[in-house]
């Protein structure tokens, strides 16, 4: 799997990861459709105490997301000096 810069030096400053999931896009009788799509965060280890969480919103492509991260890429810089000095993990699902 190929992951763009930025997604890489999000993930590396804020140590997350890439979540990849599916969902729901059509649900008519008797037929289910879901499509892959990607977001950034860490998944839950319910037997080590670990809580999942994601810290964008979720994207169809690993393109999109890393274009995401590049327009916000001075915001994340910023979250992750702020997280090296005790400050949560950003919740960027709203940013643009």
């Amino acid at each position: 799997m190929r992951v763009g810069r930025y997604i890489n030096e999000v993930c590396q400053s804020l140590d997350i990861n890439v979540l990849h999931d599916v969902e729901a896009v059509s649900d008519e009788e008797n037929e289910l459709c879901v499509r892959a799509c990607v977001a950034l965060g860490e998944r839950a280890e319910h037997a080590a105490g670990l809580v999942g969480f994601t810290v964008t919103r979720w994207f169809p492509t690993e393109e999109e997301l890393d274009e995401f991260c590049e327009l916000n890429i001075n915001r994340f810089r910023n979250a992750a000096a702020e997280c090296d000095n005790g400050a949560p993990v950003p919740d960027a699902t709203a940013w643009i």
